[in-house]
């Protein structure tokens, strides 16, 4: 990878500074061989942390507390957090082994523990940053409901007054208060929940763990055989419209396969700096007065020259890849890899080559910058048959409209660089 960004800046910069531009040859050429081993070795560039197929885990609580082997040292603090929880399932039977914390999904005795990752949202410089609500989340974690695409609202009720009792969330008395100003059908509701909370509160301890143990034993089967939700709380009415009144948030959950992403890798191709490095190239690697004039002074050859700095080693490289993968065993590679940051960096070379005949050397970059940043701001949830046309820098390195996109802002931004040369821009200041 520091062969391949070396190597682009290394040619973009002996093109304008050297006296020979010859040797602007070594590095491209270094750049073309890095790309080709970038395109060729797919998911082996990346190396699985042996930590992160560990876990280490406390086995004095029901269920077992595990902690990724990577965040070892917050194995107490979850344990702390969770002792609510843990405590008041103490004799309670059918529950999962553990809480487990490795990537994909978990086992079928095991029930995944809330996430940690990314640092920075559920922990911060080493500590849990809201214990309560990692404890709620846990607790809703063992009722197994994320992947119901309806619950009836009397499992619902239950499900209610068992996540209360486990720990309810920070936010149930705000939810509480809303339901009680609301329709006749809220209220109702919400007396119902409230009536529920109070049974299984009011029963003895042994009363009540049996009727746990008979809870879980229908966990994750989205209320069907949930014999206590009809032998214990009353039934409770369907809505007019017949919809199910509770919505589960739903988690990620990937399944677990060999030899890919972990969790806190990046999923989607990135520039890679492609848009300073193309800039870079046809203005001379710097925003001095003196390199823009020798931008503007070169003639159409040298312009081409210049853009083929920046863009020659990828598409070299991509050639490679075809030609060697039609000879051989292909490898398996990830929808984003080496050969879509090749094809961004042949679009975004274009898109420089094109501002700087329009807005001169020195704002190069900025086009390329803003149109990037706003695609991946824009397309996370985009959908439509023109999504690959402008959404071309993060799709997937297999999809053709996105090549055909990156190909023809290649060739239309060189040839309109070749063409006008850089717009001419006066001194600072």
């Amino acid at each position: 990878m520091v062969v391949w960004t070396g190597g682009l800046t290394a040619a973009a910069v002996c093109a304008y500074t050297a006296r020979r531009r010859a040797v602007a040859l070594l590095p491209l050429v270094a750049a073309a061989a890095a790309g080709t081993l970038l395109v060729q070795t797919g998911e082996g560039l990346w190396h699985t942390d042996p930590l992160a197929r560990r876990q280490v885990c406390d086995a004095s609580t029901t269920p077992q507390i595990c902690v990724n082997a990577r965040y070892k040292d917050l194995l107490p603090q979850v344990t702390e957090a969770l002792s609510g929880v843990t405590g008041r399932l103490e004799g309670v039977e059918n529950l999962p082994a553990r809480f487990e914390d490795l990537p994909g999904r978990p086992g079928a005795d095991e029930v995944e523990l809330p996430m940690i990752t990314p640092i920075g949202r559920s922990v911060v410089r080493g500590r849990l940053t809201d214990p309560e609500e990692y404890a709620w989340a846990a607790g809703m974690a063992l009722q197994d409901r994320g992947d119901c695409a309806e619950v009836a609202p009397r499992v619902g009720t239950v499900d209610d007054a068992v996540e209360y009792y486990l720990a309810p969330s920070p936010l149930r008395r705000q939810f509480d208060e809303q339901y009680a100003r609301g329709s006749a059908a809220e209220r109702a509701g919400l007396g119902e929940r409230l009536a529920a909370r109070e049974r299984l509160a009011s029963m003895g301890a042994e009363e009540r763990r049996a009727w746990l143990s008979a809870y879980f034993a229908a966990r994750g089967e989205c209320g069907r055989g949930c014999r206590p939700c009809d032998a214990r709380f009353p039934a409770v009415r369907p809505r007019a419209d017949g919809s199910a009144h509770r919505a589960r948030a739903r988690r990620d959950r990937r399944p677990r396969r060999p030899g890919g992403p972990e969790p806190g890798r990046v999923s989607g191709p990135l520039p890679a700096g492609s848009g300073r490095r193309a800039g870079a190239a046809v203005r001379g690697g710097g925003d001095r007065h003196e390199s823009a004039q020798r931008v503007r002074g070169a003639g159409p050859r040298r312009r081409t020259s210049l853009v083929a700095a920046s863009a020659g080693p990828s598409a070299g490289a991509d050639r490679l890849r075809r030609a060697a993968a039609g000879g051989g065993r292909a490898r398996p590679s990830s929808p984003f890899g080496p050969s879509a940051m090749i094809r961004n960096t042949l679009g975004c070379a274009g898109l420089a080559a094109g501002a700087v005949a329009v807005l001169g050397a020195r704002l190069s970059w900025l086009p390329v910058f803003a149109y990037v940043s706003a695609v991946y701001m824009g397309s996370v949830s985009a959908r439509g048959t023109l999504v690959p046309v402008w959404a071309w820098p993060v799709r997937p390195a297999g999809e053709q409209a996105a090549w055909v996109t990156a190909v023809v802002l290649l060739v239309a931004g060189t040839a309109l660089y070749t063409v006008r040369g850089a717009r001419p821009e006066g001194w600072r200041g």
